[in-house]
């Protein structure tokens, strides 16, 4: 951002998907740099067949989109003891208004990216 805010007679195109929210046009247009934005991509869920076992030690959701893909796939799916880890605090809410219990999340403090979360979470569960 300290960069294009150095070139603020430059246009920016944003590439965005079509699920998305409005930070990064907030945080450009606090700086009053000249951009528009543009759908490049559409989010999908991914079809899962119907006779496919469902044996997963981890399920990592990005996106409340991820949330509902997974309720869509799976209807009737019961958490029990596979772990759910969600990215940015969108996501742990949709995580959490579906009625999922989120067991480690990303950003945080101690892991910036989800593979630091978790590592940690399994460096953790070895104790």
């Amino acid at each position: 951002m300290t960069v294009m805010a150095k070139h603020k007679t430059e246009k920016y195109l944003v590439p965005l998907s079509d699920v998305h929210n409005d930070d990064v046009q907030q945080m450009l247009d606090a700086k009053k740099l000249n951009h528009k934005e543009c759908v490049m991509y559409r989010t999908v869920s991914n079809e899962f067949p119907q006779d496919q076992a469902f044996d997963y030690d981890m399920i990592v959701l990005f996106t409340p989109a991820g949330v509902e893909s997974l309720l869509k796939n799976f209807p009737d799916f019961k958490q029990g003891d596979t772990r759910l880890a969600c990215f940015g605090p969108a996501t742990k809410k949709a995580m959490e208004d579906a009625g999922l219990r989120c067991d480690l999340s990303a950003p945080t403090p101690e892991a910036k990216s989800m593979t630091a979360a978790i590592e940690l979470y399994l460096e953790n569960e070895k104790k």
